[in-house]
């Protein structure tokens, strides 16, 4: 009972979030993202797809006597920050500030 509960708000949440990119698609007027592989276009992206795009996004921390005394992040492309602005998330919402 409880997991199919969690299934439910998994599927809103999902649901939230293509209702945001494709309402603000419309209004920015862009009618497509080249979200598939080999920057194949989508009309109506899935959020499968949006997250997709962030997989292989990674920061790191740089440790020295158990101190972090540095943090790196990759550089985020052109889609990536299309994606996070039709979800109005700012790039420093979406990195967060590390806290020891």
């Amino acid at each position: 009972e409880a997991i199919m509960f969690l299934f439910f708000i998994a599927l809103m949440i999902q649901a939230i979030i293509e209702r945001k990119v494709r309402k603000n698609m419309i209004e920015n007027e862009i009618d497509n993202l080249p979200i598939y592989p080999e920057h194949r276009v989508a009309y109506h992206p899935t959020t499968a797809k949006i997250f997709d795009r962030f997989s292989d996004i990674s920061t790191y921390l740089l440790e020295v006597n158990n101190n972090i005394v540095d943090e790196f992040k990759d550089s985020l492309n052109y889609i990536q920050l299309t994606i996070l602005e039709l979800l109005q998330i700012s790039e420093s919402q979406y990195w967060p500030a590390y806290k020891d």
